[in-house]
This record gives structure tokens, sequence and C-alpha cells, in this order.
């Protein structure tokens, strides 16, 4: 215990606080018999708090002590309680801590040196050497387009395109298994299809009756048809081989070699036979929509003398010649001149003195306003249009499709036809097999353009020798 020097030495009111807050410190009872020391709970701090220390105003010596204390404990630390496993050390004092984390630093600094100098800079340049490879890989591949010079990014690109490609063309989710035969499973890959088509022609086999045995073909009768050497009882491989030598004997087609006069050649390709009919046509359509009908007034005639190929002459009947007048219809009795017999109407005007003996009509146009500009197809049609809107593509059964189109350019109404040549040769051939007189006909043209060959066959027999002759 400290005790307080004499009370005569300190302030009365000072002792007197003190003896207020700490009732039990009698250490200065008396003047006479005080010692020199005080206990520490009765001296206190009067400074301002110290947060670091956790020391406050009017902390008493003792309390100042523990919290100094405590402080001090909690800055040394127990080195026993520490958990160095991994530096593998027994750690008892700063000093043995101090000194085996250094021993460690200085042991991970020689290994990162060494990871850094020698173990990455060997992993860095074989990576880069890799690398360049990946670059440049020296692969090539002329289907996919690859080069030496392609890197790995370049090379899985192109063949990324060429799979693609490849996938397209060998994707069986496009193909029509029920073109032919239908019912038949759909395939996912390509060993399945080739399956489905062995199936589909075995059952093809089946239908012709032809099982195991190719005797089984059906037979025809090409003895009255145009394919020479025909028989009442040919197989199908016998027909294939008279129509293909048949097929050859006609000239190659070439659309160059014809003489284009008055019709342009609609193209340049030697063998489009169908651009060729196509004009053609449109030209007969043309000529047949204008064909000229005469009544007995005229006299149509050959033109020199019976030359098939100078045309027709159109002349006045012997009665009609000298008759200038016109008359409006059968009962008109009063025939007159063209002038006499015509009556302008509303928005039309005559001019028969610009250009004698022409009949000049001039319209002004429609009245209220019209439009004369726009067509009806025919009188009872109730609204009037442009052109274009009147006319329509028109198709028929026989393969020839009319096509009506507008040409903005130069402001004119473009037809056309397509030919669907497959049903037009289909509807030809089933003419002629429904017209004998019509196929003998066109058997006869066709062998007027072959050329002429004679066949002589001589048959033996035990009494006579028979010999016959087939001219082509």
């Amino acid at each position: 215990m400290a005790c307080l020097p004499c009370q005569s030495n300190i302030n009365p009111v000072t002792l007197q606080s003190f003896n207020s807050v700490f009732s039990d410190c009698d250490c200065c009872e008396g003047c006479g018999d005080c010692a020199t020391t005080i206990d520490a709970r009765c001296t206190f701090y009067t400074g301002p708090n110290l947060p670091c220390s956790s020391i406050r105003t009017n902390d008493s010596l003792e309390d100042i002590l523990i919290k100094v204390d405590q402080k001090i404990c909690s800055i040394s630390g127990n080195y026993s309680l520490y958990d160095t496993s991994c530096l593998g050390l027994v750690i008892n004092t700063e000093q043995d801590f101090v000194e085996g984390i250094s021993e460690y630093a200085c042991n991970l600094t020689t290994t990162l040196d060494t990871f850094i100098n020698t173990t990455f800079e060997n992993f860095r340049s074989n990576t880069q050497a890799t690398l360049d490879t990946l670059n440049a890989l020296g692969i090539t591949c002329t289907s996919a387009g690859i080069n030496p010079n392609d890197g790995i990014t370049g090379v899985i690109n192109k063949f990324c395109v060429t799979f693609s490609d490849l996938y397209s063309k060998i994707n069986l989710s496009t193909v029509d298994w029920d073109a032919v035969y239908t019912g038949s499973s759909t395939p996912t890959n390509i060993a399945e299809g080739f399956d489905n088509v062995i199936a589909q022609i075995f059952t093809l086999k089946n239908e012709l009756g032809l099982g195991t045995d190719p005797s089984g073909l059906p037979s025809f009768n090409n003895a009255a048809s145009c394919l020479s050497g025909g028989t009442t009882n040919d197989s199908l491989v016998t027909t294939v081989n008279l129509l293909k030598a048949r097929a050859c004997a006609v000239p190659a087609f070439d659309i160059n070699n014809l003489t284009w006069d008055c019709i342009t050649k609609p193209s340049s390709v030697a063998n489009n036979l169908q651009a060729a009919f196509g004009a053609l046509l449109a030209k007969v359509n043309i000529l047949t929509k204008n064909n000229l009908t005469f009544s007995a007034d005229f006299i149509v005639g050959q033109t020199d003398g019976g030359d098939v190929c100078a045309g027709k002459t159109v002349s006045l009947a012997p009665a009609s010649q000298q008759d200038k007048w016109v008359a409006v219809n059968g009962a008109d009795a009063d025939p007159g001149t063209l002038q006499e017999k015509l009556e302008a109407g509303s928005g039309i005007s005559f001019d028969v003195s610009s250009s004698p003996g022409k009949f000049i009509i001039n319209s002004t146009g429609g009245t209220g306003g019209g439009d004369d500009s726009l067509v009806k197809v025919r009188s009872a049609d109730p609204v009037a249009s442009y052109l274009q809107d009147k006319m329509e593509a028109g198709t028929n059964s026989t393969g020839i499709t009319t096509v009506v189109s507008t040409n903005n350019g130069n402001n004119k109404m473009t037809i056309n036809n397509a030919v669907d040549f497959g049903i037009v040769w289909t509807q030809l051939l089933n003419y002629l097999n429904a017209n004998p007189s019509a196929k003998s006909s066109f058997c006869a043209m066709v062998n007027s353009c072959i050329p002429s060959t004679t066949t002589t066959t001589t048959t033996s027999t035990t009494s006579s020798t028979t010999t016959s002759t087939t001219t082509l």
C-alpha cells in the first residue's frame, strides 16, 4: 500500500475529494503517523482519454497499470500457440519466429527466381514454339482450300465450311422417300438410305414380274412403229436399243444453224430447243390471232401462177371492183360514200381535207372527263381499266402456258409462251397413238428422213430357198 503525504502538505479540497471517493483509503488518518507511500487505487490520472491504451480521465493508477500490462501482453503474444506447420519449426520466442520467417522467405525467393528465370522461361519458350506451329500448321488440303500457312483457326473454319457443304449434300432429311413407293420408313443415316433404295428396287422387280429371272420383263410390239427393225415381241432391252438407235439417227438440234429472219433468235445456246420452239409458237399465235377471212366480194388466189412459196393475192371480185359505196348493214338500201355513212359522236371529229383521199377520225377524249386510254373486255364489261389489268395468263393441259407481263421500260405488254416439252410430247404421242392415220403419216415422214438401206435375208430349207428384201 502507498500512503499519501501528511495532510498538512495536501490541499484540503483535494484531500476531501479523495476521501469522499475512496472511503477505504485510511492511510492518511494522522499527519504524524503518515508514511511516504500510498495505495495505487488512491492516485488518479487527470489527463485526456488515451484511445490506444484505453486509459481514460480519472482512471486510478492501479487501473492504468492493469490496462498497460494487458496491452504489453497482447503485443508480445504467446509464440507457443502460433500455427507454424508449413515452416516446420518450433517457435517459442520472437527471435525464433522472425528467423524462421526470414529463412522461409529466403528459400521462397530462391524457388521463385528459379521458376521465373528457368522453369517459366522454358515453358514460355516451348509454348511460343507451339503457338508458332499452330499459326502455320503446314497442312495442305486442296478440297478444303487449306494451305501450309493457315493457322489452327483458319484450318478449323475451312474444315467447318467443307463439312457444312458435305453435310448439306448427304443430308437425308430433304429426300422424298415416298416419291415412288409410299409408306417407306424415313432413313436417318446413309446406310439406312441405301437399305431403303435397295428395298424399293426389289419392290420394282417384283412389280415387273422379274423376281430373280430377268426373262420376266414385259415385251413390246414395235412392228408397226417407226422403230426400224422392231418386231411384235421385242424385249425391254431390245426396245431400248431400238429407241437409242432411233434417237441417235435424228440430227442434233443447233439453234444457230437455223435461219432467223423475221423471227428474232431467242437464244445462242446450240441445243436450246425450248427457246426455239417457244419463239415459233409465239409467232404462230400472232398469225393465228390475225388470220384473215375474206367474203365473197374478194378473190384469194395463188400469187405468180401456182408457186406455193409466193403467197396469196387478194383482189376484189369482178362485181365489186367499181363499187366504192358502203352500206351500214345488209338492210341499208341507200349505200353512200364513207363520209356520208359516218356520223361523228361526242368527242369525235372528221378530217377529209388534210390528206386528200384519206378519212381521218380525230378523238378529243371521252365525254364527261372520261379517260379514253382505258379499255373494256366487251360491251357488257361494267368497268374499264388499263390493258395490263384486263389481261391474264392462260394455261391448258397441252403444256403451253401464255405469260403476260408489263414492260415498264417501253410501256408495252409482253406476251410469252412457256412450254413444258414433257407434256407437249406426251400429248403429241397420245394423239398419234389415238389416230392411226396420223401416226402412219408421222412414221412415213420420219422414214423419209432416213437414208434408204437394203437388207437381204436368205433362208435355206430342204426344198427351196426364200429371199426377202426389206427397204427402209
